[in-house]
């Protein structure tokens, strides 16, 4: 019915918040009949990021009581901790529509921009509509650029869950794969999760040889210590940063010629490689001799 009468849709849902007479359920159970719980349910969630795009006016207000400064005090029958945690779900689920609404609304936008300042909740509901509701090529340069930013979190949860974008780069779409790439490996998010950028490099395809470079460069600025030890999590992407650097120096290399700018990085960090042990990097090197 939402697609078909979205105000009448939401005089209910608005009603619904003013009386407490409508309930919300996790999949299993009903939840209390208490706007709280309304406002944070999945069921309000999907029916906003339903509507976002094309009647954010009806949206918007709804927005705004999911926002409140602070949780409600008490209600008969909920328990204050589950309280907080609904206001909590509640601002996290309004900064994801917001998010989700702002490549076609200014006003999402804007408040977008206002919730990435404030906590980890709002940002996290954020991260999740720029990498998991919105298809990666269809962001704007001001989702783009927001994204970006979201790599230096300082919340750890939020830095890793930032990188899986990376993991969404179609093929030859280098331009965005090296901007994305790049900035990744250059914040936060690579040094509490550089499994998610080195996993997105190895599996990207297209020709983005510099920014490989460039990132294995930066795992071992960081992380060299982790690369000959079978314990540590570095290891396995230590092993897949040598293999993608030895292929880059195999197909820029040309006997007789002088060493093209590639091949010459590539072998600069092949030396530091060596130095760090890395695994199987000296049988790779014998089968490129060969």
């Amino acid at each position: 019915r939402a697609g078909q009468d979205p105000p009448a849709v939401m005089r209910i849902v608005t009603t619904a918040l003013d009386t407490g007479a409508l309930t919300a359920d996790t999949g299993s159970e009903p939840l209390p009949a208490h706007p709280c719980m309304l406002l944070a349910s999945d069921q309000l969630r999907n029916l906003l990021l339903h509507l976002c795009w094309p009647h954010y006016d009806l949206v918007a207000p709804i927005l705004g009581r999911m926002l409140p400064n602070r949780a409600a005090r008490s209600a008969p029958g909920i328990p204050a901790a589950d309280l907080a945690a609904s206001a909590a779900q509640a601002a996290h689920n309004a900064a994801m529509i917001a998010a989700t609404a702002m490549c076609r609304h200014p006003e999402a936008a804007k408040l977008t921009h206002r919730l990435a300042r404030q906590d980890t909740h709002r940002r996290r509901g954020i991260t999740i509509a720029l990498t998991q509701v919105l298809p990666l090529p269809e962001l704007t340069s001001e989702q783009t650029a927001l994204l970006t930013r979201l790599f230096d979190d300082p919340d750890d949860e939020v830095a890793r869950l930032a990188a899986t974008s990376l993991r969404n780069i179609p093929a030859s779409s280098d331009d965005l794969a090296r901007a994305l790439m790049s900035a990744a490996a250059k914040a936060r998010t690579f040094t509490v999760a550089p499994a998610q950028v080195i996993f997105a490099i190895e599996h990207y395809r297209g020709n983005i040889p510099g920014t490989v470079l460039d990132i294995a460069d930066r795992f071992f600025q960081l992380h060299a210590s982790q690369a000959s030890n079978p314990s540590g999590h570095g290891f396995h992407d230590a092993r897949v940063l040598g293999r993608l650097v030895i292929n880059i120096y195999d197909s820029s290399y040309r006997p007789g010629t002088a060493a093209s700018p590639l091949a010459s990085r590539a072998l600069d960090l092949i030396d530091a490689m060596i130095l760090s042990r890395t695994y199987e990097l000296e049988e790779r090197l014998a089968e490129l001799d060969r």
